[in-house]
């Protein structure tokens, strides 16, 4: 089995990334039900099918139930860019 770049192999960059993503979005949602809303982020998404893309001007807020207690959150974005191989999402 060939090594990656600098011996790394890719399946060990892609739990990396997946990992450090999982970590930022769990920040995101953090400061949203902190502040009650995050405007204009951006970051990777992954679809149903698995392609990974990126998501720009994202406005993410809380939603609240009729007692006015946080039962969710939603977001909206109006940006996307599919990223096409693999090499462009290690790079980004």
């Amino acid at each position: 089995m060939a090594d990656g770049v600098g011996g790394v192999y890719p399946h060990s960059i892609t739990r990396f990334s997946q990992s450090r993503r999982r970590a930022r979005t769990e920040q995101l949602l953090a400061t949203a039900r902190t502040n009650g809303y995050v405007d204009n982020h951006q970051g990777i998404r992954i679809s149903k099918t698995g392609r990974r893309f990126w998501i720009r001007n994202v406005q993410l807020w809380n939603v609240l139930d009729e007692q006015n207690v946080q039962c969710g959150q939603s977001a909206t974005f109006d940006q996307w860019e599919v990223i096409e191989t693999f090499h462009s999402f290690v790079t980004l």
